[in-house]
C-alpha cells in the first residue's frame, strides 16, 4: 500500500493546523487574539484519514519560501513512493 500525505503551508504551527483540519475550534499557537477558529474550516478527509504530522519535514519561512518549498517536498515525496496531495 502506498502512503498517502497531503503537503501544504499554513500561518498558523504544524500541530495547531492539523487539529483545526480535524475539527477543532481553538488555535493553541497566537495567530488568534482570543483563541477560536471559525466553524467550518476543518476538513473530512483529515477528520477521517488524518493520522498524524510528518514532523521530519516541516518547512518554515515565509510565504514565496513556503511555497516553493511544498513545492519541492512534494516532488521528493512522490520519487520516494509516496502519493502526495497538494493545493
Amino acid at each position: 500500500m502506498v502512503a498517502a500525505v497531503y503537503v501544504g503551508s499554513s500561518a498558523h504551527r504544524g500541530s495547531c493546523r492539523f487539529d483545526i483540519h480535524r475539527g477543532s475550534t481553538t488555535c493553541s499557537c497566537s495567530l488568534t487574539r482570543t483563541g477560536a477558529v471559525k466553524a467550518g474550516t476543518g476538513s473530512t478527509w483529515v477528520r477521517e484519514y488524518g493520522v498524524r504530522l510528518l514532523w521530519d519535514v516541516e518547512v518554515r519561512g515565509d510565504d514565496a519560501d513556503a511555497r516553493t518549498a511544498e513545492t519541492e517536498l512534494a516532488v521528493r515525496l512522490r520519487a520516494q513512493g509516496y502519493g502526495v496531495w497538494q493545493r
